[in-house]
């Protein structure tokens, strides 16, 4: 993790050998937010805890649809509100992106990740 957030500190694109997982994108987008002091950052962090738990081992470039659809079938089991679902997913989409398009990771196939949501 140290070496992947160097690279991403030099603003340099992440290779291809370098696999960052969703957890580690999660934690480097917190720790940032944490020094902007955010005022939602305590409620982006009870959003992203089943996120993470769920899919933090799995590599940026493998986070789509097909791999939500677990996380949005257990909330919903679990008896959780579309409404929080989305907001979950609303965060993961965030760091998606900002792992894309300032870090230059590697993300799951452009618009697999968007319409993850419950739309209800």
């Amino acid at each position: 993790m140290i070496a992947a957030c160097a690279q991403i500190d030099s603003h340099g694109p992440i290779t291809k050998e370098l696999k960052i997982t969703f957890a580690h994108a999660a934690a480097r987008y917190l720790e940032q937010e944490l020094r902007t002091e955010k005022a939602s950052l305590e409620t982006e962090t009870y959003l992203l805890a089943p996120v993470v738990k769920l899919i933090g081992d799995l590599p940026l470039n493998q986070v789509h649809d097909g791999t939500l659809k677990e996380f949005v079938d257990e909330r919903l089991a679990d008896g959780i509100s579309h409404k929080s679902i989305n907001l979950s997913l609303g965060v993961l989409r965030h760091i998606l992106n900002i792992a894309h398009k300032k870090w230059r990771v590697e993300v799951g196939r452009k618009g697999e990740t968007r319409g993850s949501g419950t739309h209800r």
